[in-house]
């Protein structure tokens, strides 16, 4: 396989026309890359490393029907295991597992080799987490191994900067731009960034949501890699707000606030948003991703008590932290049954918590309430 100084360059172009272009860009640059390769099967794939299960795929060259059975059963049975591939690495296919042990494989035979034997291969893996690796990469037909394999992957190291750096750009503009709309007051390395299919499938998460999800407080990945709270009632509140910003035709934005342990320093306010409000998607996603529905973006922003308003009518009137976000609630002109349906209560258990904190407020109605409780935490009014 021959490529020129020009093929070279126009690739590079093609790599940069992206990083503002988002998911048509890669489709241009997987196209030209086919068309260097003369013919080459070209993809970009997120797999997960649990289960290897295809969780974002682009390409070009290949059958849509076969794509689509590799999404639906294929991806998870392929005996290669992309957990130990490192960011960065460029690999051809007798790197990543035994050519013999492949060739006995289901994958091989019902999926690789009726699609003119693509058992050659040569990939980059541009991005990795405990959860998912993303891989750029081309299928290569036996009788072209030889002549192919070893070219494509000496391009992939030629090109591999400057994808890694236009993935880098698209991860910022899409972190800076999610920070500004959610007007949070912490420094940016204090807010968990979280893109999640669902409830449960993480697709993305920043550094500091990382982090998070190691220390286990807040958020965790559970047994089976399903991304959850750590306390049932905050991983309630993230599933209530799921469905409610599909159907709020008004903000299509909910709030909750997660508290994890009772004595603890920190609590955290988290905000869900449907992904198609931003138009880039962060990192590796925006290569991928040709629309973004069924994902949701979850923040996660990491407060001190001294600065919760929550925190504030507890200590001044002796409500308890239940009590005093329903009065919050209130105050902000909610009914007793939007309150209850945000905290998956009964309206009996509100009223009787909006009845102790009326008590412990020294009041009598609920209009009162309220009242107190925006002078307690506006001392101006």
């Amino acid at each position: 396989m021959k490529y020129t100084e020009e093929d070279f360059s126009e690739l590079v172009g093609l790599t940069y026309q992206a990083a503002l272009s988002g998911q048509a860009g890669w489709s241009d640059f997987l196209e030209k890359l086919g068309e260097i390769g003369d013919g080459l099967k070209t993809f970009f794939l997120i797999q997960e490393s649990f289960s290897n299960a295809a969780n974002g795929l682009l390409y070009d060259g290949y059958d849509p029907e076969w794509i689509a059975a590799f999404e639906a059963y294929y991806a998870a049975i392929n005996p290669t295991s992309v957990k130990n591939f490192g960011v960065g690495e460029v690999m051809t296919s007798d790197m990543m597992i035994d050519r013999a042990q492949m060739e006995r494989s289901e994958f091989y035979n019902d999926w690789l080799k009726p699609q003119e034997d693509l058992i050659g291969c040569a990939a980059l893996t541009v991005n990795k987490s405990a959860e998912q690796v993303f891989i750029i990469g081309s299928s290569i037909r036996r009788r072209d191994v030889d002549e192919k394999e070893a070219a494509t992957a000496r391009l992939f190291g030629l090109i591999k900067p400057h994808v890694l750096r236009v993935l880098e750009i698209q991860k910022v503009l899409f972190e800076q731009r999610l920070l500004l709309s959610t007007g949070a007051q912490s420094p940016p390395e204090t807010i968990g960034i979280f893109v999640t299919k669902g409830h449960h499938n993480l697709i993305y998460a920043n550094e500091f949501g990382l982090s998070l999800l190691r220390e286990g407080k807040a958020v965790v990945l559970d047994g089976f890699g399903r991304f959850k709270f750590s306390d049932p009632v905050n991983d309630r509140a993230h599933h209530a707000a799921i469905p409610a910003i599909v159907h709020d035709l008004i903000g299509e934005v909910k709030w909750f606030e997660a508290y994890v342990e009772e004595n603890s320093e920190f609590f955290y306010r988290c905000k869900v948003t449907p992904l198609h409000a931003f138009e880039h998607l962060p990192g590796a996603l925006s290569a991928i991703r040709s629309g973004s529905a069924g994902l949701n973006v979850l923040t996660i922003e990491q407060t001190r008590m001294a600065d919760d308003p929550v925190q504030a009518l507890v200590s001044r009137f002796g409500l308890t932290c239940a009590e005093a976000r329903v009065s919050l609630k209130l105050a902000d002109g909610q009914s007793v049954k939007a309150i209850a349906e945000a905290h998956s209560v009964s309206p009996v258990t509100v009223r009787n918590q909006i009845k102790s904190a009326m008590s412990k407020a020294g009041v009598h109605r609920q209009t009162e309430l309220a009242l107190k409780v925006l002078r307690a935490i506006s001392p101006r009014l």
